[in-house]
């Protein structure tokens, strides 16, 4: 059956199947990621926390919930890319070997001086920029759209960041962020998304994102329990989704796991450009899953999200809001992107034809099912 014919029978509108994505492989991340998280104080791997209900609800044999939220204190999990991304580009731009510490991170910063971390954000990839300015002693530049979440901005302020808001979208307070850099000496552009030119930053901040995959495996694996059978990742650009395709797509064993990427309904560009087969940008959108809200996917990601996605789902706010809402004492509070994931799990294994979604994803009533938490509660507004 054709990707095409596919589309037309999946069920509800708002999805996307393809099964023929398990078959695909890549080459594997090759980072050292990892090993330098594992030197940041304080750093820990984040729970990985059953759901039973959910596991009953939908009809497989577990459903575990990723939970990102806690990472580092800092309630989302993109202080793993921008920390890795940050070890890299103060390598290069000191022109020293690889860093592979913390520590050794903070003496290249101490040796570099007085430079500012300049970012785009909708909310926590800007907290992790400012984050790790702070620890390293530089300053930090953090340009974002009106409709963040004002607490995430309160907390960017905390790390002693500058905050300029941005009217308009996310594509917007980019645009803002590269002409200051541009404008600016001493300054180093952080950004979660590629362009023609400026590739790798976006692709360390991905590298960065590995460090949640092999926590779930070794979680997994530890506890005697079936590896991940189907994998939801929430989407804004994309650089969380890619980084879970060529995790799993890049290691060679048969069995794969079905990949599954949700994004909000009204900034769906990942399954309008799924649905074209090739990339597609949308007009700005208003949506309350603002960490969600992006216009264009990543350059970067989009030929690993277009060969390695199982699936792609586009959830409504209110889907995504009620989904928050029906929190229960083995589940933990959801933000955008948990929120966004759970409410497409539901969509895609619940009601009238689920039977045969469940099929063409690879799932049975034993099968491991994992949603990723991305973010705390603060993250829908």
């Amino acid at each position: 059956m054709t990707t095409a014919a596919l589309l037309r029978s999946t069920g509800p509108e708002t999805a996307y199947i393809a099964p023929e994505a398990r078959t695909w492989r890549c080459a594997p991340i090759q980072s050292g990621a990892p090993d330098f998280h594992l030197t940041i104080p304080g750093f820990s791997a984040t729970s990985l926390i059953p759901a039973n209900h959910l596991a009953e609800e939908f009809g497989v044999g577990r459903v575990f919930v990723k939970n990102e939220a806690v990472r580092l204190g800092l309630g989302s999990y993109e202080v793993l890319g921008a920390s890795w991304a940050v070890c890299r580009l103060l390598s290069v731009t000191l022109g020293a070997s690889t860093i592979q510490t913390f520590d050794e991170l903070l003496d290249a910063a101490a040796e570099l001086g007085n430079f500012t971390l300049v970012t785009a954000t909708q909310g926590h990839h800007g907290l992790a920029v400012a984050w790790m300015a702070s620890a390293l002693g530089l300053a930090a530049k953090v340009f974002a759209p009106s409709y963040a979440a004002e607490s995430t901005m309160e907390c960017i302020v905390a790390e002693g960041a500058q905050v300029a808001t941005v009217p308009g979208s996310y594509e917007d307070a980019m645009t803002e962020a590269v002409n200051y850099v541009h404008a600016k000496r001493r300054t180093l552009l952080v950004q979660d998304t590629s362009w023609a030119g400026y590739e790798d930053v976006a692709r360390w901040i991905a590298e960065g994102y590995q460090t949640i995959f092999l926590e779930l495996d070794l979680q997994l694996s530890s506890t005697g329990t079936p590896p991940v059978s189907l994998l939801a990742v929430p989407v804004g650009v994309g650089s969380l989704a890619q980084t879970a395709v060529q995790h799993y797509r890049g290691q060679m064993a048969n069995l794969q796991p079905s990949i599954l990427s949700v994004e909000a309904e009204r900034a769906a560009a990942v399954l309008a450009s799924l649905r074209e087969q090739r990339l597609q940008s949308l007009p700005p959108a208003n949506t309350r899953l603002s960490e969600l809200n992006a216009q264009t996917p990543s350059p970067l990601a989009w030929p690993f999200l277009r060969n390695g996605l199982d699936a792609a789902m586009a959830v409504s706010d209110a889907a995504a809001l009620a989904a928050m809402a029906h929190n229960t004492d083995d589940q933990p509070c959801l933000g955008a992107g948990g929120a966004a994931c759970l409410a497409g799990l539901r969509l895609i294994l619940a009601g009238p034809g689920s039977a045969e979604r469940k099929h063409r994803l690879g799932l049975d009533a034993q099968s491991t099912v994992v949603l990723v938490n991305t973010e705390a509660p603060d993250s829908i507004h």
